[in-house]
């Protein structure tokens, strides 16, 4: 099951503040950030509910920041999809599919200003079917150490 953004913040809480480690917090049996219902604003321990709201503010921008409205803009070849015969570039979509509503990967074709099928070989739908869309290579973890 996948984490969701609040328990991910608590943990970042825990791991920042050293809440449970080598000098415990005294708090903690009241702090909401660890198994109590008060805000660590009430016991002046520490900077958890400002850390949480930043962290959470964080990861909604970033989930937003790749999302581009079709209306505004297209996607542009880039990179190893930058070439002169044919680019077709990646992409996660949300709008009407032949499969539905819904998201699934498309690739736009960017010399009939359409979009193709998952296996890129087929047209799928016009550019104003699809709301948003998002770069496949902008959803992949940076590996980078």
């Amino acid at each position: 099951m996948k984490q969701t953004v609040e328990e991910a913040a608590r943990e970042a809480i825990h791991k920042h503040y050293n809440c449970n480690g080598t000098y415990p917090c005294s708090e903690r049996e009241y702090c909401e950030h660890c198994n109590g219902h008060n805000t660590a604003f009430d016991c002046c321990e520490c900077g958890a509910d400002e850390f949480k709201e930043g962290f959470i503010a964080g990861a909604e921008w970033r989930i937003n920041s790749v999302w581009h409205k079709t209306k505004d803009e297209v996607p542009q070849a880039h990179g190893e999809y930058k070439n002169e015969h044919y680019p077709q570039i990646p992409c996660l979509v949300y709008g009407k599919l032949s499969t539905g509503t819904g998201y699934g990967v498309r690739y736009w074709n960017v010399t009939e200003q359409c979009w193709d099928d998952e296996e890129c070989d087929d047209y799928e739908c016009s550019k104003d079917a699809i709301e948003k869309w998002a770069y496949l290579d902008d959803l992949i973890p940076n590996k980078k150490q």
